[in-house]
């Protein structure tokens, strides 16, 4: 895919791509809002240990989606379509390597915090929740990756339709799973996970079926399973730093969600509704951080200094309106985006929390969009290893260790006062490791 933006087609060509993508990474998100929702007017308990997993199921299932996104500069390397089949074939089987890690990771993590201890009430609901949402780790990890495949010959329809389609079966079998239908017994939150992990089912089911005759997308098991992989050590220098990135991007929020734990269940739920719009609203950056990096890559070869520049700026100048338009929804319907996710559920404690971490997740959401963009821009240079050294040093060190810090002094206010921190550290440290790669970088 190329995206050339000195003609005004082909930037619709790459906003509308961008808003393709965003469209499926859009609807995945809102499986966990639904969830959150329909959670939460069912009982804050099950609320927090819901928000307090899915931070930790969200941290392995980002590591995964880091590992499969280089498959797109994988493939663009080699015009040879055995050589690409054998690439395809290669992630499938990380596939299943990633879906033994995750959740490993979840089980090990949860049964860690089981030892330290906390709310009793959410820890039993917090291990019920887990053990819904493990099986549908390997259907959603696939039909990410098969996402990706599609997207390499920018064939979106499939997925983003599958993807819609998955809020709306989550939403059905939520609400039989969660509060029951007939004679049949709600589970509450434990249900809200095994409608996840089902819907996860049933859409690779459908993308599967449609796609069968398809060998270019999905090779057949007998081919998964032969023969060595030429380029794993490929996919794993490219995928691991992109990974851990992802990873330490997360890593954050479930370190705050976990110090959140220790101050009270209000705390939980209140940080819970401030994420989950954050969550939903660094989807577009994510997609057209995904979408720039192979024209922009294709610029850097051909030394196309202009095109990459004008691009970049494109891309950041979207950023900023988009950014401006989110900071203007939440500061005007703070109280509505509130009173959707807890309903009746909600507090006077939790309605005073919840709107203070709003206006600190605006802040931190001006800088975190800005991240993702400029972290796709630098896969654009071939760099993945320097926006994650930068992020280990500002979110591992400097980030988390200031959320803890300042968790001390300020309380529950210290987890996003903490973020901020980090990310903004990681913000000026990455655009001027961009701005130093446009004036050094290109021969004239």
């Amino acid at each position: 895919m190329t995206a050339v933006i000195s003609k005004g087609n082909k930037k619709f060509n790459f906003i509308l791509l961008s808003l393709g993508v965003t469209t499926s990474q859009i609807s995945l998100i809102l499986l966990g809002l639904t969830d959150s929702i329909m959670i939460g007017r069912d009982s804050s308990a099950g609320l927090a240990a819901s928000t307090w997993v899915s931070s930790i199921y969200n941290l392995g299932m980002l590591f995964g989606m880091g590992m499969i996104i280089p498959i797109a500069v994988q493939i663009g390397r080699t015009k040879s379509e055995k050589e690409q089949e054998r690439i395809r074939v290669g992630y499938y089987r990380l596939v299943i390597l990633l879906t033994v890690m995750i959740s490993l990771f979840l089980a090990i993590f949860i049964k860690v915090n089981s030892l330290v201890g906390t709310d009793k009430i959410v820890l039993a609901e917090a291990q019920k929740y887990a053990m819904g949402l493990i099986p549908g780790i390997l259907p959603w990890i696939t039909f990410y990756l098969i996402r990706n495949i599609l997207l390499c010959y920018q064939k979106i329809r499939l997925t983003v339709l599958l993807s819609v389609a998955a809020v709306f079966i989550n939403i059905v079998l939520n609400y039989i799973f969660i509060y029951g239908f007939g004679s049949f017994t709600g589970m509450g939150a434990f249900g809200g996970a095994l409608a996840t992990s089902m819907t996860n089912f049933i859409i690779i089911a459908i993308a599967l079926w449609v796609l069968r005759k398809n060998r270019m997308v999905v090779p057949t098991l007998k081919i998964i399973f032969k023969g060595p992989d030429p380029y794993t050590k490929a996919t794993w220098s490219l995928g691991l730093p992109t990974g851990l990135m992802f990873f330490s991007e997360s890593l954050i929020f479930a370190v705050g969600n976990t110090l959140l734990s220790g101050i009270g269940t209000e705390a939980v739920v209140a940080f819970g509704i401030a994420v989950s719009w954050l969550n939903l609203s660094y989807m577009f950056p994510v997609a057209m951080s995904q979408v720039l990096t192979e024209p922009l890559s294709k610029y850097y070869t051909e030394k196309n200094k202009k095109n990459f520049k004008a691009l970049s700026k494109y891309s950041l100048s979207i950023v900023l309106f988009y950014n401006i338009l989110w900071i203007l929804l939440i500061l005007i319907f703070k109280n509505k985006l509130i009173n959707i996710i807890v309903g009746d559920n909600l507090t006077a404690g939790i309605d005073i929390l919840a709107e203070r971490f709003l206006y600190l997740i605006v802040a931190i959401m001006f800088v975190y969009n800005f991240i993702v963009v400029l972290s796709g821009i630098m896969r654009g240079f071939g760099d993945v290893k320097t926006p994650l050294i930068m992020m280990f040093v500002m979110y591992w060190v400097i980030g988390v260790g200031g959320t803890i810090v300042l968790t001390r002094f300020t309380g529950a206010y210290g987890v996003p006062l903490g973020m901020l921190l980090g990310f903004g550290l990681t913000l000026i440290g990455i655009w001027n490791t961009y701005k130093n790669k446009m004036r050094g970088e290109f021969s004239e």
